[in-house]
């Protein structure tokens, strides 16, 4: 019973040396104004941010202006900056705005991008602003 106590608290310290998983609750908050046009004009945008520990990520389209209805989706996801270019790993095609649209994914440190897509929905220019929650 000791021994396994012993091989936690060793554990425990050993992450906390190198720096560890970050509390989703200590995550830099970044925020990242933008515009987009409808589809075929221009359809997505990129911002960057970089990742220094282990943790959670969460990504929210927080503003929309002109105001667009909840029935109204796109697209907003991630991705690994790389060349100058961003290479997505993963996206939410039904996202909505103020609501997270990815949440609770596990990241590591790195160079990331962050992008929004309409998806064939939009009728006019958007502008907007993103929230990147990230350790």
């Amino acid at each position: 019973m000791y021994r396994h106590a012993a091989v936690a608290l060793f554990i425990g310290l050993s992450l906390a040396a190198c720096g560890g998983v970050t509390d989703p609750s200590q995550n830099t908050k970044d925020i990242f104004p933008g515009s987009i046009s409808p589809i075929g004009v221009g359809n997505n945008w990129i911002g960057s941010f970089n990742v220094a520990k282990t943790g959670e990520l969460t990504i929210a389209v927080a503003t929309m202006t002109p105001q667009i209805p909840t029935s109204v989706f796109f697209a907003v996801g991630y991705g690994l900056n790389q060349g100058g270019s961003c290479q997505p790993l993963s996206q939410n095609t039904a996202s909505t705005v103020g609501f997270p649209a990815i949440s609770g994914v596990q990241i590591t440190p790195g160079s990331y991008c962050v992008f929004v897509i309409d998806e064939g929905f939009f009728t006019v220019p958007e502008t907007f602003t993103v929230s990147v929650s990230h350790p």
